[in-house]
């Protein structure tokens, strides 16, 4: 019923939601229309009228002009003999035949000569007063507020030829104005209003505004717009404007007083003229709510036809859908697209009916291990890819089923091959761990060894190199005793030279003590003390030689005893220079024993860690093969099971 309900009121909603938008976009279209036509219309009308009467008050204001330029051009007020009493009846006589307020001569400074009661004494503070000595001409001056209400002052210079005599000024009532103002009717709050250039009112409907001194804002506001239609009609432009916005609208039309610094304006809010508007926007609404209210009964009427055959349709579909495919289905004879649909379902239902009964009873075998089973029967449309599928996998899983029960009795045959092959595979490989491990244990006890000889050659080399430094000492000090005994033989030889020297000396002092002696004989007495010191001389001499002797003996002997010393010094340096050779030799064969023993022990460290890694594959390969041995004992007993299962299947032949 929801899904029912749903129907009938989306097409009410669409419905109702598709009128009312056209409605409200015509009436939108309409408003906007009929409010742009209505704008137009005023624009285009209060235009024409504000002209009409800026005319109208120029037409006023010219003929109260040509009344002053009248009373001035009577001769007498500019000739000095007439009398200020005859210059006054003059003025009194013209006063009465016009609605003057006061009529009055002025001197050229502006005081008062000769006029009515309610002249001013002067005129000079006035501002039309330095228009007219500025133009020399007609000046029409801004309406006053009087005792007596509002006035116009209109006033003209009175020459002659000397120059300007006095200035005749007349103050007309304010009615001539009003009068025209009253006539202009634009709406129910329409109004027409003049202003001066400062924007003040000159005149307006209301003469309160005007004697308040109330300018156009005061009443309007002061918007951009305003300002800028003032300064327009300040500078004596005509146009119109449109301001405010739709509730508020208001046109203006304005237009120069020519011969004045007034400016004529219109004025009427777009209310005023939407009254017609208006009642036209509220019938046709009217009329839309009822032509909506109509039609929405007549589609609720049409939802009602539609909704009820629809929803016998919609509820079969719904048992349909929960699994009845044998309840009937009545054809709805409403010769229209739900008769099609209802029929279209009962073909339908009919159809999935005879192809569920078929594919049931196929999958119903199929489920009792029955391979030998095919779907029969006419199919349609994508029932008959159901059909083609259903029969493909049946023949699919025939063949599956043939290869399977084929394939367990390989697998089974291999399986159990598999499993002995695995079992000696697991002896093999527990013997080869075993042999791996013995060997792995020898390459340890070779590894000690090599380290026990690496330490003892390592020994040595520091022992040879020891004995090295020792024998390099000991050359050295060879060396510096060989240079000592050069030395020595050297000095020898110095001193066998000063011993020879030393015996020639002596030889000559015993010559000469030998002279002495021989001397001192032949002195006499004198020289016997001389003979005694030559023969001690001599003595000595002779001492002194054989001393001489003695040592260069002793230093001969020395001699010989030094080149002896120095063969066998040279012997001896020869015989460690040549046990210096043979440690030297004696050390590099160490060191390259070292080395060897090192490359050694590097190789066995290899071999050592390679028999581990291998030891380790070993029992990775024993633990495999065991591993190995149990998988192909399951994979047996699983193959055995599965050709239990294959067989329960009955297949095609």
């Amino acid at each position: 019923m929801k899904n029912k309900a749903g129907i009938r009121n989306k097409i009410l909603i669409n419905t109702t939601v598709n009128a009312l938008t056209i409605a409200i976009g015509l009436m939108a279209v309409m408003i906007f229309f009929m409010r742009s036509l209505t704008s137009t219309i005023l624009l285009e009308t209060l235009q024409p009228m504000a002209k009409s009467a800026s005319q109208s008050v120029e037409s006023n204001l010219h003929m109260m002009a040509d009344r002053i330029f009248l009373i001035g051009d009577n001769a007498a007020f500019a000739d000095p003999s007439v009398s200020k009493e005859d210059k006054q009846a003059l003025l009194n006589k013209a006063k009465s035949g016009i609605e003057f307020v006061w009529l009055a001569l002025y001197l050229p400074d502006g005081t008062l000569y000769t006029g009515s009661t309610d002249s001013p004494q002067s005129i000079a503070s006035r501002p039309h007063f330095s228009t007219l000595q500025q133009t020399a001409n007609l000046v029409i001056d801004d309406t006053q507020v009087t005792d007596n209400g509002l006035e116009i002052v209109i006033g003209a210079p009175i020459s002659d030829e000397d120059g300007i005599v006095y200035y005749l000024l007349g103050s007309y009532k304010y009615d001539v104005l009003n009068d025209v103002l009253s006539n202009i009717n634009v709406g129910k709050t329409g109004t027409a209003f003049i202003i001066n250039q400062d924007g003040r009112l000159m005149a307006h409907h209301d003469a309160e505004r005007v004697i308040n001194g109330e300018s156009i804002t005061s009443h309007f506001g002061d918007s951009s717009e305003i300002q800028h239609m003032i300064t327009q009609m300040a500078q004596g432009k005509t146009g119109v404007l449109e301001t405010g916005g739709i509730s508020d609208k208001r046109y203006f039309s304005y237009s120069p007083v020519r011969g004045t610094h007034w400016s004529l304006a219109i004025t009427a809010p777009q209310s005023d003229f939407m009254a017609a508007t208006n009642n036209a926007i509220v019938t046709s609404l009217i009329i839309t709510l009822f032509l909506l209210g109509f039609a929405s009964l007549m589609m609720l009427r049409l939802s009602k036809k539609i909704q009820m055959p629809l929803g016998r349709v919609t509820n079969r579909i719904t048992t349909l859908a929960e699994g009845d495919l044998h309840s009937s289905i009545e054809v709805e004879k409403t010769n229209d697209e739900t008769e099609t649909l209802s029929q279209a379902l009962a073909n339908t239902v009919q159809s999935i009916n005879s192809y569920t009964s078929e594919l049931s009873r196929v999958l119903a075998e199929l489920s009792q291990s029955n391979l030998d089973v095919s779907v029969n029967g006419t199919f349609k449309g994508d029932f008959v890819v159901m059909k083609n599928s259903l029969n493909q996998i049946i023949d699919f899983l025939n063949q599956i089923m043939h290869a399977i029960q084929q394939a367990v009795v390989e697998v089974s045959t291999t399986s159990r091959m598999v499993w002995e092959n695995a079992l000696q595979v697991e002896a093999s490989s527990s013997g080869q761990a075993d042999s791996i491990s013995r060997l792995y244990n020898e390459t340890q006890i070779i590894g000690e060894n090599v380290d026990e000889v690496d330490k003892h050659t390592s020994s040595m080399l520091q022992f040879m190199d020891r004995a090295i430094s020792s024998m390099s000492d000991g050359k050295e000090h060879m060396a510096n005793m060989l240079d000592a005994m050069n030395k020595i033989s050297v000095n020898s030889e110095e001193i066998k030279k000063i011993n020879m020297f030393l015996e020639d000396i002596a030889s000559q002092t015993n010559i000469l003590a030998l002279n002495a002696s021989i001397e001192a004989a032949r002195a006499g007495e004198a020289g016997k003390g001389f003979a005694v010191v030559a023969r001690e001389i001599g003595d000595l001499a002779a001492k002194s030689g054989n001393s001489s002797r003695q040592t260069s003996q002793i230093i001969e002997n020395s001699k010989y005893a030094i080149l002896d010393g120095s063969r066998c010094a040279e012997q001896t340096a020869a015989s460690i220079n040549e046990i210096a050779d043979v440690s030297m030799k004696i050390s590099k064969i160490a060191e390259q024993l070292t080395d060897a023993v090192m490359t050694e022990k590097k190789s066995l460290e290899n071999i050592t860690q390679q028999i581990g890694e291998i030891n380790l594959l070993a029992k990775n390969n024993l633990d495999s093969s065991r591993q190995s041995a149990e998988a192909s004992q399951t994979l047996t007993e699983q193959s055995e099971t599965l050709q239990k299962m294959a067989e329960r299947f009955r297949l095609k032949q």
